[in-house]
């Protein structure tokens, strides 16, 4: 498993609502071109699909979250490729939050990352979501 952990420079209950706020916008976030469909969306829970072409194939993941306030939710993702588990917990700092996150990630395919290459696309990837989550906070407070 996989354990990363990240400092945000906002106060927990936006963190949390921005964070668990998903929408099919998402992947701009990020600067991603993968396709994201919202399926279902409540205060508890979010369904969504999300779609990459990757060398001419469409690779499918459909992903649950349950989302417990203030400070934790609970991914599983299931792909053509990967399965995921994902456990997110949030603690105040003050003025800030910290996240911390933790994967198991199950390969379905030979291309298997080495777990280094994994943790560090998860660092970039966060790294990315929470510039644009403290660029949002500073924009509206």
């Amino acid at each position: 498993s996989i354990a990363v952990k990240k400092r945000i420079k906002a106060p927990l209950p936006y963190v949390f609502r921005w964070c668990t706020d998903f929408a099919e916008e998402d992947p701009k976030l990020t600067g991603d071109s993968y396709k994201r469909t919202i399926l279902e969306k409540t205060e508890g829970k979010a369904v969504y699909v999300d779609e990459e072409v990757e060398d001419g194939r469409t690779i499918r993941t459909k992903s649950e979250v349950t989302i417990t306030p203030p400070d934790h939710w609970h991914l599983h993702a299931d792909g053509d490729d990967v399965e995921e588990i994902g456990e997110y917990r949030l603690a105040s700092d003050g003025d800030e939050t910290t996240l911390e996150m933790e994967f198991d990630i199950t390969y379905k395919t030979a291309n298997i990352p080495v777990i280094e290459e994994e943790e560090a696309n998860t660092h970039e990837f966060w790294d990315k979501l929470i510039a644009a989550l403290e660029h949002d906070y500073r924009e509206h407070h």
